[in-house]
């Protein structure tokens, strides 16, 4: 896949969860055709364009070879890259955010990188407040662009990284604990979380740097498609912050004036909009009947990724 323009966006069919083939065969019908491995359409009308088009069977090593692999390239030579999973709840965004950072490091750690050194942060955005996943602290303050007193950590092989990592996801604010009982979902959060590879060059200042950014997805109020129990504070914070996030992209696409100052996540995010970055966007969709609503608004923003203005 070419990497020459620096916005691509992709799509992600979600794969069916067992409790899913339990529902009614209404609910579980296919609205969503897939024309070719760049166009989906909706009932076979509205047409859908993209850079790639992941099908439920779709292993995770070809989404990230082909949606993101070539962004370390872009990274080392000292540009901003970020990758994006967008979509509304339970769609399948944490495990891709997950498996792409795992390939990506494994990668990076295979080549020569002795003229480099590689940094991490790790943060989680969860009711309008910042905290530190690498080391627990919360509510951190926010200047243009960057976090007060965000933690910085070297890592210097893919083990190391990866003890690192596995332990900071731990802090994240799972859903999950509460209905492990269903076996609907392994990993649900009401909350964004961005975690960020800073490369240096022989001790000068950040040469490059990778985000990796898994949104929250949006949740209906009060009957919801993820599973009951959450707390309405969490989801009336999150949606908040994802229509004031739909708001920027709008606003981007439609080259206006736009503002990252409605929330903390928003301002520490627009490097990512740079004109001099590269961005990958991968939309998550569900294909059934019973998430037609949803997966057509996800789908309806993807027109807006596609045509981002940067700033």
């Amino acid at each position: 896949m070419s990497q020459e323009r620096n916005i691509n966006v992709f799509c992600r069919i979600k794969p069916i969860m067992p409790i899913e083939n339990n529902y009614p065969e209404e609910e579980k019908s296919n609205f969503l055709n897939i024309v070719s491995d760049t166009t989906i359409k909706i009932d076979n009308k509205e047409s859908f364009n993209f850079s790639k088009v992941f099908d439920i069977k779709t292993p995770e090593q070809e989404i990230y070879e082909n949606s993101t692999k070539n962004m370390i390239t872009n990274a080392f030579q000292g540009k901003t890259r970020s990758i994006i999973c967008y979509g509304h709840c339970c769609t399948g965004k944490t495990k891709t955010i997950e498996q792409i950072i795992s390939n990506t490091m494994k990668d990076i750690f295979k080549s020569d990188i002795s003229k480099y050194s590689l940094k991490i942060s790790y943060f989680e955005y969860y009711l309008n407040e910042i905290s530190d996943l690498l080391n627990k602290r919360t509510n951190l303050g926010v200047y243009e662009n960057s976090i007060k007193d965000l933690s910085m950590s070297e890592i210097k092989s893919f083990d190391m990284f990866n003890e690192l990592y596995n332990k900071a996801k731990k802090n994240r604010m799972d859903l999950h604990k509460e209905i492990t009982k269903s076996k609907m979902y392994t990993n649900v959060f009401n909350s964004h979380s961005v975690l960020t590879l800073n490369i240096f060059k022989e001790n000068t200042n950040s040469l490059g740097k990778i985000f990796f950014i898994d949104l929250g997805g949006k949740t209906k109020i009060p009957k919801s498609v993820c599973p009951s129990g959450i707390n309405l504070k969490e989801v009336t914070t999150l949606n908040t912050s994802l229509d004031n996030f739909n708001g920027v992209i709008r606003s981007l696409s439609k080259k206006q004036n736009t503002t990252f100052s409605q929330d903390k996540f928003l301002k520490v995010i627009k490097p990512c909009f740079d004109k001099e970055s590269y961005l990958s966007v991968i939309i998550h969709c569900a294909n059934l009947k019973m998430y037609k609503n949803e997966t057509t608004q996800t789908l309806e923003m993807s027109k807006h990724f596609k045509k981002l203005a940067y700033i």
